[in-house]
């Protein structure tokens, strides 16, 4: 039903008397279906091409981040309208060498529960590890650098976020606009008084009011430090971290790319 629903929609688009999309949107649309973004997001920063998605699992974060929520057949009904929005992926670079990131990277006690708890776990189960994480995780010793400032410490959360949401449908960065070419920084210290804020805030991300999170925003930043548990989009990073401490401290390179994907918005 959603292929023959595709194949109306960019046979509308492409109709005698109008305009359309460029050639090359058909096929990136059917594999947006058929595989994640990530699988298709690469080989379309910058190019003329645009991304549609059908949001089939349970998070969802970039689609509902773009505001593309519904019945399948609606959202593929919509992109007859040709509506884009830019799409501006996160370059980090480390002990992996350089990746193209969706959402974000990460640092601390949301790691900490993700590598815990089973990948395709549950959206409240998922929420409940993480409160639980954010108690009792061991802290990440790192130094931020991020607009000429340097922020260092002892840190129960760090995360660097490209869209509004993360991990199981946390808004823990309500104000990041993946079209404005910036990276959200959200962090909180080791103290127990932070802790208990954030936790109590995950147990009704959506009701409890604003996320007591310290905020910085920046295009770029690094962090150094040694690196407990890391997350790179919804995966967490399997390599070993050194046994002797590092001197100087590795670091991480984080920045907004220069060019950005374009995906079918609703119209």
């Amino acid at each position: 039903m959603i292929q023959r629903s595709i194949a109306t929609c960019v046979a509308a688009m492409t109709a005698p008397g109008r305009r359309g999309l460029p050639r090359r949107v058909a096929p990136a649309l059917l594999a947006a279906i058929t595989g994640t973004i990530e699988d298709v997001a690469s080989q379309l920063v910058g190019s003329p091409t645009a991304l549609g998605i059908v949001p089939l699992g349970t998070m969802n974060n970039i689609a509902r981040s773009l505001g593309i929520e519904g019945r399948p057949d609606d959202i593929v009904a919509s992109w007859a309208a040709r509506k884009t929005r830019p799409f501006y992926p996160t370059s980090v670079s480390g002990p992996w060498g350089t990746r193209r990131l969706s959402e974000g990277i990460g640092f601390g006690a949301f790691e900490q529960a993700m590598s815990e708890v089973p990948r395709k776990t549950g959206l409240e189960r998922a929420r409940q590890a993480m409160r639980q994480a954010v108690l009792d995780a061991p802290p990440e010793r790192l130094e931020i650098g991020i607009d000429g400032d340097t922020i260092a410490g002892r840190f129960a959360v760090v995360e660097i976020a490209a869209i509004p949401l993360m991990g199981p449908r946390l808004p823990l960065a309500p104000a990041a606009d993946p079209s404005d070419r910036c990276l959200d920084l959200c962090f909180i210290g080791d103290s127990g008084e932070e802790r208990q804020r954030l936790a109590q805030w995950l147990g009704d991300p959506e009701g409890a009011g604003p996320v007591p999170v310290s905020v910085r925003r920046a295009p770029q930043l690094t962090i150094a430090g040694q690196f407990h548990c890391i997350r790179l989009d919804s995966k967490l990073w399997t390599g070993e971290p050194d046994s002797e401490p590092a001197n100087p401290w590795p670091v991480i390179g984080v920045a907004a790319e220069p060019q950005p994907l374009h995906f079918l918005v609703p119209g």
